[in-house]
């Protein structure tokens, strides 16, 4: 599964070799690891349960069942799309359903914050860190005051700068799935500083969203790829939602009249 392959190259150098043959398991026995208690995959691996529970909080995640819901996620989202054919139209539904999903008394009221703000956080997994980018950077044409962490580095720096990530700050995190370690790992942090917190995710029940203080929701259609058995998506009708957020703001500071 490249979603744990990807996960494993990226945390490959925190990780030993008792390590790598649970991971090497876990791939191994991928359809049946979220049925698996953390007891039962120590035994399974021959090794101790402190030794899975520190494993899982190397590779990012608060502890086993975090671990375990992730494995779960992707292995159903590749089992839900199964087909390689692509729906005629799919992204102008996808828009559709996105854009009556959204609610423009959320939109003010997050545009509200923004404005009370004095930094605002722009925080995405993997290919939503353009999105992030290019949002954040327009922003700042007219009030320099938005940031876009680009890897872990920055997004380290916001969080122990004084004047970064703290109850005077917005943070909005981008996420297709919600699950994303790193990015839920980042919004307890900045929940437990106190900063207004935003989940821009998929319609479904995720960890992010239950994090944040507002929730956006993103219709997007999976498209199975079976040369790396993945699925991938579009990032458009995330960058609706970010699209909505940027103009209603500059209606609110007078810049242009989008009724």
């Amino acid at each position: 599964m490249k979603y744990l392959t990807k996960m494993i190259q990226e945390h490959e150098e925190h990780l030993s070799n008792t390590d790598l043959k649970i991971l090497d398991f876990v791939i191994d026995n991928v359809h049946e690891i979220d049925r698996y208690s953390i007891n039962q995959l120590a035994d399974s691996c021959y090794v101790s349960r402190t030794t899975i529970l520190r494993l899982a909080k190397k590779l990012g995640f608060s502890g086993y069942s975090e671990f375990r819901s992730y494995v779960k996620f992707n292995k159903e989202q590749i089992n839900q799309y199964t087909t390689p054919e692509i729906e005629k139209n799919f992204l102008r539904k996808d828009i559709e359903r996105t854009a009556e999903l959204l609610k423009r008394e959320a939109v003010e009221n997050l545009v509200t914050d923004m404005m009370q703000a004095k930094r605002v956080y722009f925080i995405g997994s993997w290919l939503l860190k353009t999105s992030c980018y290019y949002t954040s950077k327009r922003l700042n044409y007219y009030e320099s005051k938005f940031i876009a962490p680009q890897n872990d580095e920055e997004i380290d720096i916001s969080f122990l700068h004084h004047n970064g990530i703290n109850k005077d700050a917005v943070v909005i995190f981008l996420s297709f799935s919600g699950e994303t370690p790193k990015i839920v790992k980042y919004a307890k942090k900045a929940e437990n500083l106190g900063a207004k917190t935003v989940s821009i995710t998929s319609i479904s029940k995720n960890q992010l969203a239950k994090l944040c203080d507002v929730n956006f929701w993103a219709y997007f259609s999976m498209i199975y790829e079976d040369t790396h058995n993945e699925c991938i998506a579009s990032n458009l009708t995330i960058d609706y939602i970010l699209e909505e957020i940027f103009l209603r703001y500059l209606s609110r500071k007078g810049i242009v009249n989008y009724e």
